[in-house]
C-alpha cells in the first residue's frame, strides 16, 4: 500500500468524463496525455516524450468508442489500430521506464448479453470495439505478469452522474448517456424515445468510479475485477425514480429488436480485495445529474 498524497499518477485520455472527475476529486500529482491537450497527444504515436521514470501508476483510460463523434466514419480495421496500438505503445513505454504500475479501463460488456456476471463468466463481445478492449486486457496482462508489474484491469459498468452542478467544463454528464438526456430533455420540454423498455443496466455514480480507480492506485493487488454498483437497473425504473425527484416524465417507448439488453455484474470480488464501500445510490446519480443540467 502507497501514500497516495504523494504519487505522481500519469492520466491516458485525462481530460475525458473519467479523468475530468478523477482530477477534481484527488490531489495527486497528475501528468495529462490526451487529444485535446495543446499540442495533442496521439497515442498511436511516439508518446514516450510524456513518460518519466518517476511516474508511479498509468492509468489508461484513452480509447476510440462507437459514441465518439469521430467513430461515425470508422471501421473495424480503424478501432484496431487505435486502440490496439495505443495500448502497445503505452506497454513500450511501462518497460522502457520501468513503471511497474497500470490500471486499464476496461468495459462489462465483454460479458455480452446477461445479468450477474463475475470475472470468470465466459467472454461473448457483441462488436468489435468490444473486441478491442479484450486485446488490451490481454496485452496488458501478459506484459504485466512477465515484468512482475502491478496490473488492474476494470471491467466497469455504465458510468452515470455528475461532481456537482459547479462544474460544467468538460464531459462531467456524459451526452449520449440514457439517464443524462432523460433528464436533459425533460427540462428542456422535450420528449426521449426509448426503443426498449426491457433494457438492464448496472449505472455506477462517477464518484464511486474514481474511488474505485484511486483504490487500485494506492494498492499493489493485481488483477481482473468488475467494477459497478451490483444493481440491476430497468428502463422502468429509472424512469420511475426521474419522475419522483422532478415531479414528470416525457418518455415515449417504443418496441423494437435491441442489441444488448441485458449487462449486469457482480462487484463483490473488487469490493473484497480492496475494502472499499459505493456510496451513491440511483438517487444520489438522478439527484446529480438533474442538479447539472438545471445550473
Amino acid at each position: 500500500m502507497r501514500n497516495g498524497a504523494c504519487m505522481k499518477i500519469l492520466l491516458l485520455g485525462g481530460k475525458g468524463f473519467v479523468g475530468s472527475a478523477m482530477t477534481k476529486l484527488y490531489p495527486h500529482n497528475f501528468v495529462i496525455a490526451d487529444k485535446n491537450n495543446i499540442p495533442p497527444i496521439d497515442l498511436t504515436g511516439d508518446i514516450s516524450g510524456v513518460f518519466t521514470r518517476d511516474i508511479d501508476v498509468v492509468i489508461h483510460l484513452a480509447d476510440i468508442n462507437p459514441h465518439s463523434k469521430c467513430a461515425i466514419s470508422m471501421d473495424a480495421c480503424d478501432f484496431y489500430s487505435n486502440n490496439v496500438l495505443s495500448t502497445l505503445n503505452v506497454i513500450k513505454c511501462l518497460k522502457q521506464f520501468k513503471i511497474k504500475h497500470i490500471i486499464y479501463l476496461s468495459t462489462s460488456h465483454v460479458y455480452g448479453c446477461g445479468l450477474d456476471f463475475g470475472e470468470s463468466s465466459p467472454l461473448n463481445p457483441p462488436n468489435y470495439y468490444v473486441d478491442t478492449k479484450i486485446c488490451c486486457e490481454n496485452i496488458i496482462r501478459d506484459y504485466c505478469k512477465d515484468s512482475n508489474t502491478v496490473y488492474q484491469i476494470l471491467r466497469v459498468s455504465s458510468v452515470s452522474g455528475a461532481l456537482n452542478d459547479k462544474f460544467r467544463t468538460k464531459s462531467i454528464c456524459a451526452e449520449d448517456h440514457l439517464i443524462a438526456n432523460l433528464i436533459k430533455n425533460n427540462i428542456n420540454g422535450g420528449n426521449t424515445v426509448v426503443y426498449n423498455p426491457g433494457i438492464i443496466r448496472d449505472y455506477i455514480h462517477i464518484k464511486d468510479l474514481c474511488k474505485c480507480i484511486n483504490a487500485c492506485a494506492v494498492s499493489d493487488k493485481s488483477g481482473v475485477y468488475n467494477v459497478g454498483s451490483g444493481v440491476a437497473t430497468s428502463v422502468r425504473i429509472l424512469t420511475s425514480t426521474i419522475q419522483k425527484q422532478m415531479g414528470y416524465i416525457n418518455t415515449i417507448y417504443r418496441n423494437s429488436q435491441v442489441k444488448m439488453l441485458l449487462n449486469t455484474i457482480s462487484n463483490n470480488l473488487f469490493l473484497a480485495t480492496f475494502d472499499v464501500s459505493l456510496d451513491y445510490t440511483l438517487d444520489d446519480i438522478i439527484k446529480d445529474t438533474i442538479s447539472f443540467y438545471q445550473k
